[in-house]
């Protein structure tokens, strides 16, 4: 064997021992993985168990498992760091950190045995989590006596997060039963660790359905009201619609009572109403008898739609002082407006508004029939003109022989009452011609003339004007726009199929509506007194005002939208708005320069 034999012999031999000592660390640091009861059919599956060491004694027949021992079965799995499993019982013993898994239920505990083939078995320093209901249940010892049952003793149930829960019950004996109740004997009802109730016996609800039946009750505390407590009834009246009746009471207010209707049907059905009332104790408020009305409704009936809003309120004060929990008007507006994409005014609103619309999309036009009802809440407000009722016939812009010409025509009529003022009514005739085109890529050219027609008709005579019964009004109006709108994706290079997209719009526009002298006419709502006499009209005009009277502008704004785009694993793809902002400014020919920034932003 020569020099380069020896050296080639070397290398190899090298890189074989190299090759050797890689696969022993892989090895080394892999763990074992083994099917249990080999050959045995299993209600779920088979089991498996994985550990950092597992071994066999086929004397025995028993397995014994240490560290990070992980016991599957499907979904459902036990971790502990020692476990020791007889194949013949089918028992596992096991100890140290013990979680069991469940569906969506957690079982944790610090020792414990489970038989694997019923599903039962016990745990000492023992925690229970039902997660569908937030549900926990603390013992020295819990026993799942099957599939759907525990037992425990000396037990503490509570719905709170928290070490020390605002609320807890405590019962010698508990047992559990889910989609069902949870009966408790020799109870105490804690609030904040103290015990202020004995009950020889207490049933709790454990749905992970609907079902009816006493929902757990909660505690709180109200700045004026002082302690609350509210126990809920839930009634699952059908598979779309439910029920839910709350009965609370106040330490320093007395009584509430109230309700909740929610029914779900298909397509955009959708009713969400609710009621509470109670007699107020609190000597400084204007009335005792407080109450709040509200709700919302989505009805499609075959081509016409539904859309009604229910807002009515005892006082100006109501809605602040009970805006807390549940019962409160944030937390409740914000849940309409995911429901239905609207919600209520604000608390501070003093004038509550209801409305109910039936519409009907046509070919070529939209047909509504609405009416708005004011409540006033302050003397002092002014009274604002409820429309009862009211119409309005909305076409679609119609090609004028295949040119880049369209008609429209937008008309209304409305009956305006007060409970103690003028009455009377408005009939508006709006037709216009739009001229739309691109002369350029990115960049889109709009104008519209347009001729208002508006009769008037009050029940007397108006202040300072004429005394035919019938006032009408005659505007013109005009527009001419130009915009551009770019767009860049960010990050759509990588593998990724979520990125960001900006979009730029840059817009001049030239807005010109005569002015006239708003005490000619009724002013039946703010739109009758003209773009420059009505509040906050010291504004930019935007893209989709409608003013009436007054406006000799032309406007200047770019708008920055960022979009979110993403796509899970059934390629599904959702677009979310982050970001969006417009600077805006109008020059009134007529009025000094006026400018505005409008500034709206989602995350």
């Amino acid at each position: 064997m020569d020099f380069q034999e020896l050296v080639l012999a070397r290398n190899l031999i090298l890189m074989l021992g190299c090759l050797i000592l890689l696969l022993s660390a892989g090895s080394a640091g892999a763990a074992t993985e083994m099917d249990l009861f080999k050959g045995q059919r299993f209600e779920g599956g088979p089991w498996k168990i994985r550990a950092d060491t597992v071994t066999y004694d086929a004397a025995s027949r028993l397995y014994t498992a240490e560290g990070n021992v992980i016991i599957r079965q499907g979904d459902r799995h036990i971790r502990a760091e020692q476990v020791e499993v007889n194949e013949a019982t089918k028992i596992a013993r096991v100890r140290g950190n013990v979680v069991l898994v469940l569906d969506e239920d957690i079982f944790t505990g610090q020792e414990g045995q489970f038989n694997l083939a019923t599903r039962s078995g016990e745990m000492t320093g023992a925690r229970l989590f039902l997660r569908k209901n937030h549900f926990h249940v603390d013992s020295p010892l819990i026993r799942k006596t099957g599939d759907k049952t525990y037992y425990a003793e000396e037990a503490k149930v509570t719905t709170c997060d928290a070490d020390r829960p605002v609320w807890s019950f405590s019962a010698r004996k508990l047992s559990v039963v889910l989609d069902g109740y949870a009966t408790g004997r020799d109870g105490l009802f804690h609030l904040a660790g103290v015990p202020v109730l004995y009950l020889p016996m207490a049933v709790l609800p454990v749905m992970t359905s609907r079902q009816s039946g006493f929902l757990l009750p909660t505690y709180g505390q109200h700045r004026a009201g002082g302690s609350v407590v509210e126990a809920p009834f839930y009634w699952a009246i059908s598979n779309f619609s439910d029920l839910t009746l709350y009965q609370t009471v106040f330490s320093h207010r007395g009584y509430m009572q109230g309700g909740e209707y929610r029914r779900r049907g298909h397509e955009e059905a959708a009713a969400n109403f609710r009621f509470f009332y109670m007699n107020d104790n609190y000597a400084q408020n204007t009335t005792n008898r407080r109450y709040w009305a509200s709700g919302m409704i989505n009805q499609p009936l075959g081509d016409w739609e539904v859309r009604g809003t229910l807002d009515r309120v005892s006082d100006s004060k109501y809605l602040a002082d009970f805006n807390f929990g549940y019962m409160g008007l944030n937390r409740y507006s914000r849940e309409l407006l995911l429901e239905f994409g609207r919600d209520l005014e604000q608390e501070e609103v003093n004038t509550r508004v209801s409305n109910f619309n039936l519409a009907r999309n046509f070919s070529v036009a939209n047909l509504t029939l609405h009416t708005r009802y004011y409540e006033k809440l302050i003397n002092e407000d002014p009274n604002l003109f409820n429309r009862l009722p009211g119409v309005s016939l909305n076409s679609v812009p119609l090609s004028l022989g295949g040119l880049p010409l369209y008609l429209a025509l937008n008309s209304s009529y409305n009956y305006f009452y007060q409970n103690h003022g003028m009455t009377g009514d408005r009939m508006d005739f709006h037709p216009n011609i739009s001229l739309q085109g691109q002369p350029l890529p990115g960049i889109s050219f709009g104008s519209r003339v347009g001729f208002r027609e508006t009769l008037f008709r009050v029940d007397h005579t108006v202040p300072e004007g004429p005394p035919e019964e019938v006032i009408p009004r005659q505007l013109f109006d005009s527009r001419v726009a130009l915009a551009g709108a770019w767009a860049r994706d960010y990050g759509r290079a990588t593998e990724s199929s979520s990125f960001y997209r900006h979009i730029l719009r840059p817009e001049v526009s030239y807005t010109n509506v005569p002015r006239f002298n708003p005490r000619r006419y009724p002013q039946f709502d703010p739109l009758d007194q003209g773009w420059v006499a009505r509040v906050n009209r010291n504004l930019p005009v935007r893209e989709g005002d409608d003013p009436v009277g007054g406006v000799n502008a032309l406007t200047y704004s770019i708008a920055n939208n960022i979009l979110w785009r993403s796509q899970n694993e059934q390629g599904q793809a959702t677009v979310r708005e982050v970001l969006w902002f417009r600077l805006s400014q109008s020059s009134f020919f007529n009025k000094s320069s006026i400018a505005g920034i409008y500034v709206s932003k989602t995350m």
